[in-house]
């Protein structure tokens, strides 16, 4: 095969020239020449009219160890070490071919997600994201997500070295009963909160991704959540909505962004250093709690309650000041 790493091993050059079979039966839609030649085109126009300026790299990592029920991206349950394996020489080809041709691709930012990147065994998790790294001169956010159940010190740490400087945990909801109702096996909260403490202390930002609206999910349990996140301190905490998928039933009761106790909520937050940012409207697919004050208990709970609605409090906040750097 032309362009393949020298660095495989035979076992590996034969995953490689077998490939994943779900891209081997639609093996028409990934041409490599078109592939490249599609980037080469895209970053020559970048910056001109009616082209972006940036580049923004988005890995999807298929694989999980179970499916939850609420999920609606293309995942599929791993079969074993060799799939991944398999998965991640794939990959790390296609992007040796991309450096080679193209060179170092400047890009705004990078997120690898899925499915679950941190279900990949430390190894393979760090051969993709160095050559990720490789490939992208990343200028913002690099983002990893990773599973509480499959995270580990380890997997951070080389994950950090690599150049990954965000690391978002899919946490989802600390209601035990409705991750059992929805198949998602989160290990206990105060597992994950030394989790934050180890992502935290390699220096990344930590980012708590929670939901809302999940079927059955009652209003309160989300505030709780919400709480709970906060008291951990972490930088960035994403409330994305619940997406109706079609083996669950569609309700009209589900918890919506306006049913939330937005008041105490944000006096809530503010007390921690915390402001809330939507993606534009009461119907975003998710709201944004950002750290960018210091925790100033009694006055600005005060001033929370003074101001009264979140989109001005945040409006009024961006008027302000800007974004940090790590933020933005």
């Amino acid at each position: 095969m032309q362009n393949m790493p020298v660095s495989l091993s035979a076992a590996e050059r034969r995953l490689l020239r077998t490939g994943p079979a779900w891209l081997e039966r639609h093996s028409d839609r990934f041409d490599e020449e078109d592939i490249c030649a599609a980037w080469a085109e895209a970053l020559n126009r970048r910056g001109q009219p009616g082209s972006p300026e940036t580049v923004a790299v988005y890995v999807h990592v298929p694989f999980c160890s179970s499916h939850c029920r609420y999920c609606r991206y293309g995942t599929t349950v791993a079969r074993g070490a060799e799939q991944l394996t398999s998965y991640v020489v794939y990959v790390v080809a296609r992007l040796t071919r991309i450096r080679r041709q193209l060179g170092r691709v400047r890009a705004s930012s990078l997120y690898v997600g899925g499915g679950t990147p941190s279900l990949l065994p430390a190894d393979e998790l760090d051969r993709l994201l160095r050559a990720l790294q490789q490939t992208f001169s990343v200028q913002g956010d690099a983002t990893l997500e990773v599973h509480p159940s499959s995270s580990s010190g380890d997997k951070v740490e080389r994950a950090v070295a690599t150049g990954m400087n965000r690391i978002s945990l899919g946490v989802q909801s600390i209601d035990r009963s409705l991750l059992d109702a929805m198949d998602r096996r989160n290990p206990p909260p105060e597992v994950i909160e030394a989790q934050v403490d180890a992502i935290m202390a390699q220096g990344a930002v930590a980012n708590v991704d929670l939901m809302i609206g999940l079927p059955g999910q009652p209003v309160h349990a989300v505030a709780r959540a919400l709480r709970w996140a906060m008291d951990l301190g972490v930088p960035s905490i994403t409330l994305y909505r619940y997406m109706d998928v079609p083996w669950l039933p569609s309700t009209a009761d589900r918890v919506r962004y306006a049913d939330l106790p937005w008041r105490s909520l944000v006096g809530y937050g503010i007390a921690h250093g915390y402001l809330p940012i939507f993606g534009g409207s009461a119907n975003a697919a998710a709201a944004t709690f950002s750290r960018l004050l210091r925790p100033r208990p009694s006055r600005w709970r005060a001033g929370a309650r003074r101001l009264g609605s979140v989109a001005h409090l945040a409006r009024s906040a961006a008027l302000r000041r800007p974004l940090p750097a790590r933020v933005r």
